[in-house]
């Protein structure tokens, strides 16, 4: 080996060192360095060779890599940003904002409890940069192991959107698809089961152990994703089946939950499947097969464009169904750009759907100015508050929660519409914690994001998904830990991990 000094670097004391093999290499070790080390020369792995460049004191990746590396490990937080900002920003020019008495303290309190979460998701990143060598990187494999909690995950899906339809009525297939295209006529049938269920107090079986086992639901769609070019063909069309049957459960009741869930779980899964392809560029210089990839960038962008147009059709035919000419959380449209282009009905249909994800500033203000009253894990956890009043009754501590009795003072109904997650959280920590909290978010975010990255961990990939419904329902609800299903996978996920941990400090005695 031969050093060269690197003379022209940014960083002081940097060393090349390259192989006196060929004078090729010896070429492009002076290209790096005259280039001030901007590129990164590392021989073919196919060919069995070494790296034979290293840039900054030989443990680190190169200057170009490391910043390539971090680019790959913040995405997560970056887009998430975006999307957080944008809502706010939306929701700023919106018409419910003039309605806010206490701007000051809601821009305050926004303002510092996503900034709380992008530091503590830099700050796991940024400790980390170093652990990327080359080394590290595996991928999914169609292992037995995951082609059987996958298809596992596919009998979840489909025994739950046939026990879904079920349940709410559907008996022959020309009814379902008379009700999937009357979204509103759905959505309102979908309550009037809410109302039969609640006066006979039927409780289904079949779901409740759907509930209890809500991994696979979470698992499903993001392993489907990574392992989608591995599997055989008989195993793709099993996972389309199943995403099929429990998408059409969904559509039949009017609701998007299941459609963005699934969405998200997708997202998820390819955001691993493009981190690792991104980290074998950075370190290896080839990509390994993207047309996969363009694939998927495609059937997001279409899935997500679908969505919104299913959206602003179910938005305009619940309209129709429920008599509703004025909402409170869209305002008046009469005078929109959409409404000069399209009509009152299609732009009431987009801006209701732009509200979704808006709207729940308006009651997160009306809580700010609520005293703080604990409530005893309700905000924190509705679903857990659901079953510890369903089988051990006393006072229904859900009344303590911000929300609630920000309905009392101010007439902002806590069940109809939203209010973020933050009033939910503070409930049990104060308004004052909640940035605390969501700076350690940001914390497991990223350390769930390098685990996926690193390792093939499915329990990580699960996590993601969860992390990413919960950043998605910010603006809405504290949605992971609301739903049943969400907290049975958050139960399960930190069961396994203490498990996995008990036995590690076991076999290391």
């Amino acid at each position: 080996m031969i050093e060269l000094e690197c003379r022209d670097l940014r960083a002081d004391g940097c060393s090349v060192q390259v192989p006196v093999a060929t004078a090729d290499a010896v070429s492009m070790a002076m290209i790096a360095v005259r280039r001030g080390a901007r590129m990164s020369y590392i021989s073919s792995r196919r060919n069995g060779g070494s790296p034979a460049f290293r840039g900054v004191a030989g443990r680190y990746p190169a200057l170009a890599q490391r910043r390539q590396i971090r680019s790959i490990l913040n995405a997560p937080i970056r887009y998430s940003m975006y999307y957080l900002s944008a809502t706010f920003i939306i929701f700023i020019l919106g018409p419910l904002a003039s309605d806010v008495d206490n701007m000051f303290t809601l821009v305050s309190f926004v303002a510092s409890s996503y900034i709380a979460f992008y530091i503590g998701y830099l700050t796991c990143t940024n400790s980390h940069v170093s652990e990327f060598d080359g080394s590290k990187l595996n991928t999914y494999e169609s292992a037995r192991g995951n082609v059987l909690i996958l298809l596992s995950g596919a009998a979840y899906f489909v025994i739950f959107g046939l026990n879904q339809l079920y349940e709410y009525g559907a008996r022959d297939l020309g009814g379902v698809i008379q009700t999937i295209f009357d979204a509103g006529s759905a959505y309102k049938q979908k309550f009037d089961v809410y109302q039969i269920q609640a006066l006979t107090g039927r409780v289904s079986l079949v779901g409740q152990v759907l509930v209890i086992s809500s991994l696979f639901y979470g698992a499903f769609i993001p392993l489907a994703v990574l392992l989608w070019s591995k599997v055989s063909m008989l195993i793709k069309l099993k996972i389309i089946f199943a995403v099929f049957v429990f998408q059409v459960s969904f559509l039949y009741i009017g609701t998007m939950k299941g459609i963005g869930d699934t969405f998200l779980f997708a997202v998820a899964g390819g955001a691993i499947l493009v981190g690792k392809s991104r980290l074998n560029v950075a370190f290896d210089g080839v990509r390994p097969g993207n047309s996969s990839m363009r694939y998927l960038k495609l059937f997001i962008v279409i899935f997500a464009l679908a969505i919104f147009i299913y959206m602003v059709d179910n938005q305009i035919k619940r309209a129709v169904e429920f008599g509703i000419v004025y909402s409170r959380i869209v305002g008046d449209v009469s005078r929109t750009f959409v409404n000069y282009l399209f009509g009152s009905d299609i732009a009431f249909g987009i801006y209701s759907v732009l509200a979704y994800p808006t709207h729940g500033y308006f009651g997160l203000s009306r809580s700010l100015a609520q005293p703080f009253e604990f409530a005893y894990g309700a905000g924190l956890s509705p679903a857990m508050e659901s079953y510890r009043f369903q089988f051990l009754g006393g006072d229904n501590q859900m009344l303590l929660t911000f929300p609630y009795r920000a309905e009392i003072a101010t007439g902002w109904p806590a069940g109809q519409f939203w209010s973020t997650a933050f009033p939910w959280l503070a409930s049990d920590m104060s308004f004052l914690l909640v940035p605390v909290f969501m700076f350690l978010m940001g914390l497991l975010f990223a350390r769930v994001w390098i685990t996926c990255l690193q390792r093939d961990s499915l329990l990580a990939m699960v996590a993601l998904g969860q992390i990413m419904i919960f950043v998605a329902y910010l603006p809405a609800n504290n949605q992971v830990l609301m739903q049943r299903q969400g907290f049975w996978i958050v139960v399960t996920l930190l069961s396994l991990w203490f498990a996995g941990l008990f036995r590690r400090k076991r076999a290391r005695a």
